[in-house]
């Protein structure tokens, strides 16, 4: 049973971790490129990509909620409701993603008053305007991933992102290179090339899906007999609603996502306000403080990706098992996720703690930005198993609807423990970026032990659907 379960969660998985991986590596390649710029051009994406992806992955996370009402339903052999939630979390991303865009406005329009030199504020502005426009199809996106990862169709993602990534490559360098009428424009140019790239996936993945008339074809009622993880398994591309879901938005659906979501895009923004609030930090010691900053921060994000994607189908297991009430296999299930995580981090932990010149050296091409990114790859290879078994914890608990636990951890880590402390080394005891670092590796080791003792007493009585 114990081998079943590791295979059951590696085939959900590897398309997922994938998948996220080929997310990130469309900013890793933003980075990549914009590198051999200047210093200047590789911390204005930086910044400019901590400030977008506090607002994005807000509403991104937000919408995972969506992850646990379809996975629960398919368990409970109910593909119809499935896919009635997938149709309200398509109305509550659009909200959602034009909701976000005054904040996000606000804060990129505000830099120079924290302390951010002009020039690196005003490139760092061009290259968020030039992506905002790709706010809502992130979000659409994000939606469309999470219903179909809880139909167990974790495979279309993963086709869709890997052709995006090969658009992403040949636009980036174009637009930041330039080349005959196109002119070179740097940080700017990688900002629009990456708001193309997201729309070609939101394009990809709906046209996927058909035509509305044809949603609710027979391929979609056959799977609806079966249900359960099988059902999931089997469930086609028919995503047929009844037509009044797609004519009218419920308010009570769209409460219900937000209810389930808002604590999860809390969690995330909190930890995402954290990582720009350093950089914001990073970027007022110096221009090379910040770039090396970001290199690092890049190849942590990357790596992290990994960890989310296997949170992500760890949630989606402990979904049908509660739709189909199968209690015995819950703690199964998060054993072996959360060794998996381990497991799957560890490598990376080595890389970054033992071989840090080379990832380093790909992200930074100044001898002075990476003197100093060494050390903070080797910080974020200290981190990196906590890190992973973080996300996956937090994948698990999302898939019991237990959402609110999880944030106020992530608080107490980052907050109380992790900001503080990483300012206090950072300027009283002189350590600069490094400092900070150590203070978000010291909250990070916090939070592990806290979020899986709750998820042990969350599946220790029979749980209820969502």
């Amino acid at each position: 049973m114990w081998n079943a379960e590791f295979w059951g969660l590696f085939r959900l998985a590897t398309p997922l971790a994938l998948a996220q991986a080929g997310l990130a590596l469309l900013g890793l390649v933003d980075m990549l490129v914009v590198s051999r710029v200047s210093d200047l051009a590789l911390a204005a994406v930086g910044l400019g990509n901590a400030l977008f992806f506090t607002f994005a992955v807000f509403g991104m996370a937000t919408l995972s909620a969506v992850d646990p009402l379809v996975s629960q339903a398919m368990g409970a052999k109910e593909p119809t409701t499935a896919r009635t939630h997938f149709w309200q979390g398509v109305s509550v991303s659009i909200a959602l993603s034009l909701a976000l865009c005054i904040p996000l406005l606000a804060c990129v329009f505000s830099l120079e008053r924290f302390g951010v030199e002009p020039e690196l504020a005003q490139l760092a502005r061009g290259y968020v305007l030039a992506r905002l426009w790709s706010l809502p199809a992130m979000l659409l996106f994000s939606t469309c991933r999470a219903y179909f990862q809880g139909i167990g169709k974790p495979g279309r993602i993963f086709y869709v992102v890997a052709m995006a990534n090969l658009f992403n490559l040949g636009a980036v360098m174009l637009f930041v290179q330039g080349w005959g009428p196109i002119p070179a424009m740097g940080a700017v140019g990688a900002g629009l090339a990456t708001a193309l790239c997201s729309w070609l996936n939101v394009g990809l993945i709906l046209w996927g899906m058909g035509p509305p008339e044809a949603m609710g074809g027979a391929e979609g009622r056959g799977a609806e007999g079966r249900g359960g993880e099988e059902g999931a398994n089997t469930l086609g591309p028919s995503l047929g609603p009844p037509p009044s879901v797609l004519r009218r938005p419920s308010w009570k659906a769209a409460k219900r996502i937000l209810k389930l979501g808002l604590p999860i895009g809390l969690q995330a923004a909190s930890e995402s306000i954290v990582f720009t609030f350093i950089g914001v930090v990073a970027a007022t010691i110096g221009q090379v403080a910040s770039a090396a900053h970001q290199a690092a921060l890049t190849w942590m994000g990357f790596s992290f990706c990994f960890a989310l994607g296997l949170g992500n189908a760890a949630s989606v297991r402990i979904g049908w098992a509660i739709g189909r009430k199968a209690w015995g296999t819950l703690r199964r299930t998060g054993a072996v996720a959360m060794a998996s995580a381990l497991s799957l981090m560890a490598p990376w932990a080595l890389l970054f703690s033992v071989f840090s010149h080379w990832p380093a050296s790909l992200t930074t091409h100044s001898a002075e930005a990476l003197a100093l990114a060494l050390p903070l790859f080797v910080i974020g290879g200290f981190f990196q198993l906590m890190d992973g078994l973080n996300a996956v914890v937090a994948g698990l608990l999302r898939g019991t609807g237990d959402t609110k636990p999880a944030f106020y951890i992530s608080m107490l880590g980052y907050y109380v423990i992790g900001a503080p402390l990483g300012l206090y080394l950072a300027f009283i005891r002189g350590m600069g970026v490094k400092g900070l670092w150590w203070g978000l590796a010291v909250g990070l080791m916090a939070m592990g032990p806290a979020m899986a003792l709750r998820f042990y007493h969350r599946i220790s009585k029979p749980l209820e659907r969502v």
